[in-house]
């Protein structure tokens, strides 16, 4: 195996800076203070600026006159000023693109001093929002021309008699997206599989009367315009997101339409098209006067677009070359290794639960994926909760503090907290490496500040990491790409550089979510395959529609094929867009999520130091991972509130200062972020309006001010960022499956032929897979084998645990002689293992020595005891699934754990210790949950459904012969013949109790088993309640 490459930049960045210096936003926060009392000439002072005035007047329009106006008139108020100072702030602390706020630049990295930059200039094309209002007018009066071209809606999936798919419904500028389901009629069913994509409504009208004679060719063309206006058929003429001159394409697809009535809307856009192309660059004067000529061509223009953003406006620099820190690259990835140990990646709860439902009902199956996704037929597809069958609308989430809900993360940062540090540096921590099998395309965003006040020594820097963002290393950039010829060929090597000879095909994602959406989604056409969804696919582009996709589970990972070309695909979303918003298409959230499957760690708090009241900043040599963080409670956001509205400053200032806060530091809400200057007075006013009644506040030390400035322009300071665009170099293996990071080479267990001594040893498997995989590869082979050696002896004890760390896997533990815990693993690798990991069913198997947890369970006594009850419980779990197997029920699983914990109290605790020892579980649990009113609502209903029978098996009352009732009596035989050899019964702890009947619990629920073991404990808590109330 070779070694790991390293970190390597793709030769060029894209520089996002704000449009103000920071030093002059320090002269207009010193004139503001000085015209306090003058909320008039503040705003008077503001709207003349040639900077801020100009680009508000760009990209806040309505704001800018309304404000205007209102000095004018001498009736300006002090709110009026903290709204502007709201956005002048923006412009020079802030480097994420807004309007013109922030400005724009490609530049290739190099070794030498970075080149000057150019003055801001504008690029303007027409608004999405605009052109799809334009757009729904111009196929209004399409529908009415036999000659306009149409085709299927590109979510059609056929299902029996049953035709499914989306209808896009468009409201107040939104879409809406609704699963229809109709029935197939012969008419249908004739064009269906007659009439291909891009036919004209003429032809379809033709081709329906000659399948029925009967019909008139009015009566075809009311059928035909019936489909389109249930969104069956679709015009083939959309507004295009891909693509660096949108307008020009959709324009060609317009003059194609031969129709006299679209004459007026095609003279608009010509002309239009004219005025945009008429400079490449527009100066920020002739953007104004651009915006007032369109301002008053629309108002001639017929068309029912509400949209009044008819321009989109970007802001640019022009940039020849950035130098980076000489040993930058090194730094980041020591950096992103550790983060990498602090938190493992992250993983998508949805997929992994739709995984391992897709698995449950299809098995090894490929299967069409507008099927699997069918919330009737197939898997509902979301990103809500985890929803268990049996707790079903019990909405339970974990709370958000608490020491119980500390994960393995939130202790190691925890750790790193001591004293009161003002920071961490994590530059010794010990790195466990990560190797992938191919490369990994991602882009960072860094903030890079000089530690002096020269820059004759580039190697002396500092730099905040605002983010890490992959799959992909073009995501932030590609709306900008599409709008500049250097950023074009950029991004189109960057993408070239991804793809190896023997990746699979990654497919662009085309979607438009809602009107104003291409804005976001626009990027350059450089992808030679495309899945798409709405609007139009590039003309030099292979579109795999959605019917040739077929989706499976392979080693525990959904993985999308193409079954025309027997190849995987990767779906790909080249673009910033939020993809899992509330009311986007499904199957669109779906494929944006299965291609985001390798997402870097990233810092955060754990959610155990959200009270905390300062927070170090956090870094990793050079690179600052985290800022410092305060937090004010009620009390302080009270007083700052009341001090503000009485213009009393100096006691803010006092305040603020008190509690430990720097002179800059930012607040954030959602997509608010305001830098706050300690000694400006009008800051601190901006700050008392702006936090309102907020109860608790966030502030974090400003990451523009952490150093001074690594990138100046005539001496001054400006704030930026730099989106890098990087390649992790992956290790050649042939042992590597693309679909897992565990290798799937056939296992062997050479070190059990070194040593067969009849010496006792503890030894485990760790399986990786799906977890309906597993589950039956255990019911039917694996425990089937493990059974065997106990019954014979061979074995003294065996047990097995699920566990998610982050991938899931089923640990099994055997306890024997060495030879006969050899002869087991040889014949599990022989006859089960290995064969799955060739043909790649199963992920990866690993084995080790397991060292038992002693204290954990009293000491070594104890510990015989918790050892022979594991094996007890590992027993009747294998038997419990497979009764769930044969019944088809999961009544069976959740009716086992609650009798099989009752055994558990009535053998191991006392009768006056029993409800004590529930009402503390309970407890347990639900301080690791937050239960909302409904939820509790939610509980009390399923306990009324189960009431008799939780009631009885508290009672311990006779029930009628079962398959399960069997078990339950085997299992109980077995745990008092067990615990009748312990000396006279002395009490066993409440530690060891719960200690066992959570592992027995956690082997029989489908994970997460914590919301289902709370029920089982509240459901015996409220039915010991309810036995005592009626006995008194």
């Amino acid at each position: 195996m070779k070694p790991l490459k390293k970190l390597e930049h793709q030769g060029f960045c894209m520089v996002r800076q704000p449009i103000l210096s920071l030093d002059a936003f320090e002269d207009v926060k010193a004139k503001l203070d000085h015209l306090s009392r003058y909320p008039n000439d503040q705003v008077k002072f503001l709207l003349s600026d040639p900077i801020i005035g100009t680009s508000l007047q760009i990209s806040a329009p309505g704001i800018a006159a309304r404000l205007a106006i209102k000095a004018a008139k001498g009736t300006s108020r002090l709110e009026d000023v903290t709204s502007l100072l709201k956005y002048v702030t923006r412009m020079a602390t802030r480097s994420t693109p807004f309007g013109v706020f922030s400005s724009v630049a490609f530049a290739r990295i190099s070794d030498q001093e970075s080149t000057s930059i150019g003055d801001p200039h504008c690029k303007v094309r027409l608004d999405s929002g605009f052109l799809a209002g334009l757009h729904d007018h111009i196929c209004r009066k399409l529908r009415l021309n036999e000659t306009a071209v149409v085709r299927w809606n590109t979510t059609l999936a056929t299902m029996g008699n049953q035709l499914r798919y989306y209808e896009r419904k468009a409201v107040a500028h939104q879409y809406h997206f609704i699963l229809i389901s109709i029935e197939i009629t012969p008419h249908l069913s004739h064009l269906l599989q007659n009439c291909e994509d891009n036919s004209s409504i003429g032809s379809l009208a033709r081709s329906l009367k000659s399948f029925d004679n009967e019909l008139t060719h009015e009566e075809a063309l009311d059928f035909i315009n019936e489909l389109l206006d249930s969104d069956i058929l679709e015009l083939a003429l959309g507004v295009p997101s891909i693509g660096s001159d949108t307008l020009e394409e959709y324009l060609i697809g317009v003059e194609h339409c031969e129709d006299p009535a679209l004459d007026e809307q095609k003279n608009w856009l010509r002309k239009a098209r004219e005025r945009l192309n008429a400079k490449s660059e527009f100066t920020f004067s002739d953007t104004l006067d651009l915006i007032q000529n369109f301002a008053e061509d629309i108002r001639q223009l017929d068309t029912k677009s509400g949209n009044q953003d008819v321009l989109h406006i970007d802001s640019f620099r022009n940039w020849e070359s950035v130098q980076l820190p000489r040993n930058l690259l090194p730094q980041l990835e020591r950096t992103l290794r550790v983060l990498a140990t602090v938190f493992p990646p992250p993983s998508d709860q949805a997929l992994d639960r739709f995984a391992r439902s897709f698995e449950k009902r299809y098995g090894e199956s490929f299967v069409p994926l507008m099927h699997a996704l069918d919330p009737e037929l197939g898997i509902p597809f979301g990103f809500s909760a985890p929803v268990i069958p049996w707790t079903l609308g019990m909405q339970l989430r974990r709370k958000n503090g608490g020491a119980a809900a500390q994960t393995e993360q939130d202790e190691i940062i925890v750790k790193l907290i001591t004293g009161q540090e003002t920071e961490i540096d994590l530059a010794a921590m010990e790195i466990v490496p990560r190797q992938y099998d191919h490369s990994i395309a991602l882009s960072v965003g860094l903030t890079i500040f000089s530690e002096g006040s020269s820059m004759a020594d580039p190697g002396r820097y500092v730099a905040f990491l605002n983010y890490v963002s992959a799959p992909g290393a073009n995501n932030l950039m590609a709306r900008f790409a599409a709008r500049d010829a250097v950023g074009t060929t950029f991004f189109k090597n960057s993408l070239q550089s991804e793809r190896g000879a023997d990746t699979p095909i990654i497919a662009e994602i085309v979607h438009t979510p809602y009107p104003r959406s291409a804005n976001v989604l626009a990027r350059p056409s450089s992808f030679e395959y495309v899945i798409l969804l709405s609007g139009v696919a590039p003309r030099d582009a292979k579109v795999i529609p959605l019917s040739d996709l077929r989706i499976g589970v392979v080693a525990g990972r959904l993985v999308l094929v193409s079954a025309s070309m027997k190849v995987q695909v990767i779906p790909r979303l080249t673009s910033a867009h939020n993809f899992n918003g509330q009311g986007n298409l499904a199957v669109y959230q779906f494929l944006c999520a299965i291609g985001k499957e390798e997402m870097p760690p990233f810092f955060q708090w754990p959610n155990s130091t959200s009270r905390a009241r300062v927070l170090p900043r956090v870094r990793c040599g050079p690179i600052v991972v985290s800022p410092m963080r305060w937090r004010l409670e009620a009390e302080q956001t009270r007083k700052l509130t009341e001090y503000a509205n009485i213009a009393s400053f100096s006691e803010m200032r006092d305040l603020l200062i008190a509690y430990g806060i720097p002179r800059y530091t930012t607040w954030d809400k959602g997509d608010l972020r305001l830098e706050i200057d300690l000694q400006s007075d009008m800051s601190l006013c901006m700050l008392g309006h702006s936090i309102g009644r907020e109860k608790v506040i966030f502030l974090h030390e400003s990451i523009a001010r952490l150093s001074p400035s690594w990138i100046k322009i005539d001496e001054k300071n400006f704030h930026s960022e730099i989106v890098l665009p990087l390649t992790l170099g992956g290790v050649e293996s042939a042992s590597k499956f693309r679909h897992t990071n565990y290798d799937v080479a056939s296992w062997t267990l050479d070190d059990y032929s070194l040593e067969r001594g009849d010496k006792t040893c503890w030894r485990y498997l760790k399986l990786y897979g799906g977890e309906e995989f597993l589950k039956n590869l255990c019911v039917e082979s694996i425990f089937p084998i493990f059974n065997h050696y106990f019954a014979t002896g061979k074995l003294k004890n065996w047990h097995f645990v699920r566990y998610a760390d982050p991938d899931f896997h089923i640990r099994l533990r055997a306890q024997g002689s060495m030879r006969a815990v050899a002869e087991l693993m040889n014949e599990l690798a022989e006859q089960v293992l290995s064969p799955l990991l060739v043909s790649r069913q199963l992920a990866a198997v690993s084995s080790d020595v397991y060292l038992p947890e002693v204290r954990r369970y009293g000491g070594h006594s104890d510990l015989l005891y918790a050892e022979a009850v594991f094996t007890i419980d590992s027993i009747f779990a294998s038997k419990v699934f497979a009764l769930e197997k044969e019944t088809g029920g999961d009544e069976v699983v959740w009716r086992s754990v609650l009798i099989a914990t009752l055994q558990n109290i009535r053998l191991m605790l006392s009768t006056d210790m029993a409800e004590s020892f529930v009402a503390l579980e309970r407890d347990k649990y639900a301080n690791e949950l937050d239960i909302d009113e409904r939820a509790q609502q939610a509980i009390s209903r399923k306990y009324r459904f189960v009431r008799s029978i939780v009631e009885d098996a508290i009672r311990n009352a006779p029930v009628a012969e079962s398959p399960l009732t069997e078990l339950l009596e085997a299992r109980y035989a077995e745990l008092k013949k067990l615990f009748a050899t312990r000396v006279a019964m002395i009490q066993l702890s409440f530690s060891f109790v719960s200690g066992v009947t959570h592992m027995m619990s956690n082997r029989i629920f489908t994970s997460p088993s914590r919301y289902q073991e709370f029920l089982i404990f509240e459901f015996i808590s409220r039915g010991m309640r309810s036995i005592s109330a009626r006995c008194n």
